[in-house]
Formats: structure tokens, sequence, C-alpha cells
């Protein structure tokens, strides 16, 4: 399952410590961020920020622990969903909760500035970003 919202209610599907972390981040200037650099959110979750697409359109992840959070800062996001694997592309790694598998998408969900996509533990999911489109993914463990 995936729910579609707003930014300015993501504090209504985390912890007001880890949004107050997260609207810290958020503030920092775009070039002064270092793109593909986890941070730290406090207890296991984290944040990443993107500039660029991360998969082919029947190659997806997904998450066993954590559930992530899209956010759209500019630009708009192309998000793939699908229902079933075919095969493992990467198996699961436990470390690093992920797994990359075939999957054809069975829909599409695009996001535009200020949207976010929550999508739960076993989603099967990828993205493609417009051209100048940046991003945040939160991964929130156990949400």
């Amino acid at each position: 399952m995936h729910i579609k919202d707003k930014r300015s209610n993501l504090k209504n599907f985390i912890s007001s410590f880890t949004n107050a972390r997260v609207e810290e981040l958020l503030s920092i200037d775009w070039n002064d961020r270092e793109i593909g650099r986890w941070y730290d959110l406090g207890g296991n979750n984290k944040l990443i920020f993107l500039d660029r697409g991360t998969s082919e359109a029947d190659i997806k992840e997904y998450h066993k622990v954590y559930t992530d959070i899209h956010i759209v800062l500019e630009g708009k996001d192309f998000i793939q969903i699908g229902s079933s694997i075919e095969n493992y592309i990467e198996e699961y790694n436990a470390t690093d909760d992920y797994a990359l598998v075939k999957s054809h998408t069975t829909d599409e969900v695009v996001l535009e500035e200020n949207e976010m996509l929550l999508l739960e533990p076993y989603q099967l999911h990828s993205n493609f970003l417009s051209k100048d489109s940046r991003k945040v993914v939160l991964k929130i463990e156990n949400l």
C-alpha cells in the first residue's frame, strides 16, 4: 500500500523528533547538501538527498524493515509501483534492507513539488526524476 500526501502533512506520519531533524536538514541550502549521502535522523532512521532517478522501467526495489517516504523538493518524480516479483536481480541484503527485482509496473504515482509518497515495507517501487528535479527519501524503521 502507498499513501500520497502533501509534504506539510509529514508530521502526521513520523515522530516529532524525527520531523524536527528532517526540517533542519531541509533548511540547508541545496548547494551545501551532500547528494547521495545518508544523514542520521535519530534512532535507525535516515535521509538522503537525490537529484536523479534510480532505476529502469521493470527493475524495482523493496525493503522489509524500512518505510520509504519520497518527498519532491523541485520538479517531478514518477514512482513506478510493481505488484509481483518475476525474479531477483540482487537478493535481499539485510544489512542495507534492500532487494532488487524484476517486476512489471502496475501503477504510477506522479509527485510534484512539495508532495510525498509513503511506501510501506515490501512495496515494489522505482522512480524516475524529471530533468532538474530534486528529492529527498526518508527511511523510517517500523513506521
